[in-house]
């Protein structure tokens, strides 16, 4: 039996006249459903994904007229004769990367379609079930995987990245539509899309990470961490979602005030959102806690974590499986299931233990316990505030700078929840002639565009010869490693802020970057002699 034939879903597929009132009835009637194939005389001619048709209807504002500016055409067309790998490479060369492919028979008709995501699990699995990475889950992170597992770790992180950033723009995006006035049906709507997005973007983040690990792809960066803040920061970035599903949330922290430990403050914060995301999806009513225990020995400081659900008491049997990733496993979701084995990977990334247990009453525990160094506390010189009054608005106007419509409309939304106002320009050219008009505070300029890029666009700035030559420039991008950083820095960017963006940290480099407005002399003179 084909290894590819059980993944295609014979889903039925649009005509390439289908109206668009008929296809946001498809969407909206399956919230699982990802894609639709465009197929006509039995031959498939393209595909329409839930996302670019979300951004469309956003886009357009209008819901008459057919879909025919929505689909992707050229989709990659396989057989139920290919392999995982053989689809991999099809991908890899597609020059439309579509999140998805679609299965005909030898005589090229339309049989199904197969999600990227679904793609990306399969490989997970696969990944998983390959003998020669098993010793991976066992073996330091230094362990060098072979290059069948490199090659598909390369694959999963590259279809999580073309899933990634559309979704994150629909989720701004819809965010930004769920604060207008709408009717009872389309808050309904906009709360499906919301939801479906999240939950999508959560699994293929999850999976992402999972194919890392188990590639030995991940290198701990510890920094200096504040315990007392990381837990309070966690209850900031939970509370508002608890209040509005029904719940209390109690996040608590024991242990020396203002104790600072050496932590990589990425896995800390990822483990225990996974975990407290999991938690509130699974209880219906009541509390949720997180805490968090640290107790400073000879050897270290001792941590434990302990996040609390009220759902259904589990089983043993199921106790021991929990952390396995396993679809199929009785009571809980594909995506509670991969999130639950990211969190195995990590703490056994920084050699610690985790385990479940069942609540005497209803729910479960999930606890976890690793030994750390503890640092000498230091309070951070925190930036001058750029607050504007008692609403946290910050008062800023912002230019940005991107070919990529997607990301323009984002950024453009982040400002304004910001309380920022922002001008958009598609290139380096428009954004060197615009910062020259010294309307703007600060920039945030994409770094691959065409005509002029990011680092050209910015060292023309850095030599205008009005004041206009000191603008703040935050650089975004997607693939930035540590000497990009330093490169980019040297020629006089303020920060860089990884794509897909997150907004606290968006937010928090516009404020650095205006605390500390005045150019970089030393930088500036180095860039443009």
């Amino acid at each position: 039996m084909s290894v590819t034939l059980p993944l295609c879903e014979p889903i039925v597929p649009v005509a390439p006249d289908a109206g668009r009132a008929q296809v946001l009835d498809r969407f909206l009637a399956d919230p699982n459903l990802e894609l639709l194939a465009v197929v006509q005389n039995n031959r498939p001619v393209g595909l329409i994904t839930r996302g670019r048709f979300a951004l469309g209807l956003l886009h357009d504002g209008a819901l008459s007229g057919s879909i025919e500016t929505m689909i992707i055409a050229n989709p990659v067309l396989i057989t139920a004769a290919l392999g995982l790998d053989q689809i991999c490479d099809l991908m890899r060369a597609s020059v439309d990367a579509a999140p998805g492919v679609i299965m005909v028979d030898a005589e090229g008709c339309y049989l199904g379609v197969m999600s990227a995501t679904a793609l990306l699990l399969a490989l997970q699995q696969s990944l998983q079930s390959d003998p020669r990475t098993q010793a991976v889950k066992s073996t330091p992170i230094s362990t060098i995987p072979s290059s069948s597992a490199r090659d598909r770790e390369l694959f999963i992180s590259a279809v999580a990245h073309q899933i990634d950033g559309p979704l994150e723009g629909i989720i701004s995006l819809s965010e930004r539509l769920s604060r207008h006035p709408l009717n009872s049906d389309g808050r309904t709507q906009v709360h499906t899309i919301l939801e479906t997005g999240r939950g999508v973007l959560q699994l293929v983040r999850h999976a992402a990470a999972l194919g890392r690990i188990d590639a030995g792809d991940i290198v701990l960066a510890p920094e200096p961490v504040i315990l007392g803040n990381l837990m309070a920061d966690l209850e900031e970035a939970w509370r508002v979602r608890a209040e509005a599903a029904g719940l209390t949330l109690m996040v608590s922290y024991e242990g020396p005030q203002d104790l600072a430990v050496s932590v990589d403050p990425e896995m800390m914060r990822r483990l225990f959102n996974t975990l407290v995301e999991r938690a509130l999806a699974v209880t219906q009513r009541g509390i949720v806690e997180a805490s968090l225990k640290a107790k400073v020995e000879t050897s270290g400081v001792y941590l434990e974590g302990r996040i609390r659900d009220g759902g259904v008491s589990l089983a043993a049997n199921r106790l021991a499986r929990i952390f396995e990733p396993m679809p199929d496993r009785a009571g809980g979701s594909f995506l509670e299931s991969v999130g639950l084995a990211l969190c195995n990977r990590i703490i056994g990334v920084m050699h610690g233990n985790i385990r479940a247990e069942s609540n005497v009453g209803a729910g479960s525990n999930i606890a976890f316990d690793l030994l750390v160094s503890e640092l000498a506390f230091c309070p951070a010189q925190s930036a001058e505030s750029h607050n504007d009054g008692r609403d946290g608005a910050i008062r800023a106007h912002v230019l940005v700078v991107d070919d990529n419509a997607t990301n323009r409309m984002v950024a453009e939304a982040l400002c304004e929840m910001f309380g920022c106002t922002s001008e958009a320009v598609e290139d380096g050219v428009e954004a060197v002639e615009f910062a020259a008009t010294g309307r703007f505070d600060v920039a945030l300029m994409d770094i691959k565009m065409p005509r002029m890029d990011g680092v050209e666009a910015t060292l023309a700035i850095r030599a205008l010869p009005n004041s206009a030559r000191n603008l703040p420039i935050i650089a975004l991008t997607a693939n930035a490693d540590p000497e990009d950083v330093r490169r980019y820095l040297s020629i006089g960017m303020c920060d860089v802020v990884d794509k897909p963006i997150k907004s606290d940290i968006l937010r928090d480099a516009i404020l650095a970057a205006l605390a500390s407005k005045a150019a970089p002399e030393q930088a500036i003179a180095s860039a443009v002699a």
